[in-house]
């Protein structure tokens, strides 16, 4: 929102701008509506999902053999 300041000393109008201060958590609109429509989990099967177990990896070859 912006308001004219009417000048006292003969100063040309000047514009400022009135920032409200109110908010203390501002959220922007694109954050929000991603959060708002971001796939939830909702069965118990879903929210206990952990990191994938992958087996170990095997040893790497060795870099070079020794001949006798």
């Amino acid at each position: 929102m912006f308001a004219v300041a009417l000048p006292t000393t003969g100063v040309s109008l000047q514009t400022r701008r009135e920032v409200t201060t109110a908010a203390t958590k501002p959220q922007f609109k694109g954050a929000k509506k991603m959060a708002h429509r971001r796939p939830k989990k909702t069965t118990p099967a879903d929210k206990r999902h952990g990191p994938a177990v992958y087996p170990a990896a095997p040893a790497p070859p060795p870099q070079y053999t020794v001949l006798p």
